[in-house]
């Protein structure tokens, strides 16, 4: 439980970390900042490179965690489950 906890604030982190990267001129909205973290997390290049850090990040910082069965697969997970969460019809998917 505490892995998934760990896994669920990395994928947040990273997702931020991604969104400060665009910048904006005026102050977001919170539907705006929705939208631009899905249209985020929805691309491919993103969600791999992403995992990869927080896989590293986590078996560095956190030698003893367990993942079952790896850490790309428990991140990868969660971060399709926050992505299933985005309004479908305000962003395409990039491959």
């Amino acid at each position: 439980m505490a892995a998934r906890r760990l896994v669920l604030a990395a994928v947040a982190y990273a997702l931020g970390t991604a969104a400060q990267t665009t910048p904006e001129l005026t102050l977001p909205s919170p539907a705006d900042i929705e939208k631009m973290i899905c249209e985020l997390a929805s691309q491919k290049q993103v969600e791999d490179k992403a995992v990869d850090e927080i896989c590293q990040v986590i078996t560095e910082k956190f030698p003893n965690i367990k993942f079952n069965p790896d850490c790309k697969t428990d991140v990868e997970a969660v971060w399709d489950a926050a992505v299933a969460k985005c309004p479908q019809a305000q962003f395409t998917v990039v491959v």
